[in-house]
């Protein structure tokens, strides 16, 4: 990780779960983090958390291109730096079926986990050409979901969409790099069960098997970015071990 220290990581959906193991583990490796999310008093406990360390916040709902637009704008005048990394996180999840989901439910959850992330990434990469970075690398974070295409009777067949949306934008962003001739890379990281909030907010409870911890997927993210400049992980799946999910 040395190659990163002391430059700029972009996590969303940085409040809790996910988002949040992964700031404190880019923090720790020397990066300088920024951490946004909707929830500030998160944040706010998080910087409290990571006082030692580089660590930035700012409020920020991915949904608001202009929020997005200014936030990218503020660390580049915070830090005199681009996006080096972006950790495409935010996301969320509601509890529905496809025979009667509320439609406001299904919008929602497009707009976070498709549209959400494809602004952030289109910006990140902005960031990343104004600053002349060509070895940037962005990260998306899908879910296993989006590798099964059955649906479970009690699941969310639109969120199960919309990782699957996730896989196709990534791979989608990656081959557009490449055809320019990029060196920035794109990766999308396909966690199991992992235990988050998430499960709260989707009026689901944690599974009895074999679970995944935030901190595993911000192990994961940072040996993908360990990895040789040459090298790219275009996709990982997390299991637990034990698990048959």
């Amino acid at each position: 990780m040395n190659r990163w220290k002391n430059r700029v990581a972009l996590v969303t959906g940085a409040s809790s779960g996910i988002g949040r193991a992964i700031a404190i583990e880019l923090a720790k490796q020397g990066m300088i983090v920024v951490g946004v999310a909707r929830r500030v008093d998160k944040l706010k406990d998080l910087k409290n958390l990571l006082e030692q360390y580089k660590f930035h916040y700012r409020q920020c709902d991915v949904t608001e291109e202009n929020q997005v637009v200014e936030t990218i704008n503020w660390i580049e005048e915070t830090t005199g730096r681009g996006i080096d990394v972006l950790i495409n996180n935010a996301g969320l999840g509601r509890l529905n079926t496809m025979l009667d989901g509320k439609t406001e439910d299904w919008k929602l959850i497009m707009k976070v986990n498709v549209i959400g992330v494809s602004i952030c990434a289109r910006e990140a990469v902005k960031s990343m050409r104004r600053h002349q970075i060509d070895d940037g690398h962005i990260v998306y974070i899908s879910s296993l979901a989006a590798h099964r295409f059955g649906c479970l009777i009690g699941s969310s067949p639109m969120y199960r969409a919309s990782k699957h949306g996730v896989r196709a934008i990534a791979d989608c962003l990656r081959k557009e790099l490449v055809a320019e001739k990029s060196k920035i890379r794109v990766t999308c990281v396909s966690p199991s069960y992992t235990r988050s909030e998430i499960f709260e907010g989707s009026g689901r409870t944690i599974p009895e098997e074999p679970i995944l911890e935030p901190e595993d997927i911000g192990d994961i993210v940072v040996n993908v970015l360990k990895v040789p400049p040459s090298v790219q992980i275009s996709e990982v799946i997390v299991h637990p071990v034990g698990s048959c999910y």
